[in-house]
């Protein structure tokens, strides 16, 4: 019954961004939550995963890097959801 209701949610969210014809800007804490699920459904039934250019957005990233990291940790996983600030010591001009 949940797994319904999942599918008919990310079915209703994904006809919505279709229709519009503006690459999505930014998407809210809810519609990120659809979006890991959405991943991670087709994983399990083995449905084939968005090309990475299907998957970007941006809220803090001036291109669409937001939403490809979102995909990759979706499906990829996580373990603490903390990104260490000495990742990239070039980004911070070290």
């Amino acid at each position: 019954m949940i797994q319904a209701l999942i599918k008919k949610i990310t079915n209703k969210f994904t006809d919505a961004v279709k229709q519009t014809q503006d690459p999505i800007q930014y998407t809210d804490p809810v519609q990120e939550k659809i979006l890991t699920q959405l991943y991670r459904t087709k994983i399990e039934t083995g449905a084939p995963l968005p090309d990475l250019k299907e998957v970007g957005w941006k809220h803090y990233s001036q291109t669409d890097e937001d939403g490809i990291l979102h995909y990759l940790f979706s499906v990829l996983g996580t373990t603490n959801k903390k990104i260490g600030r000495n990742l990239c010591r070039k980004c911070e001009g070290v």
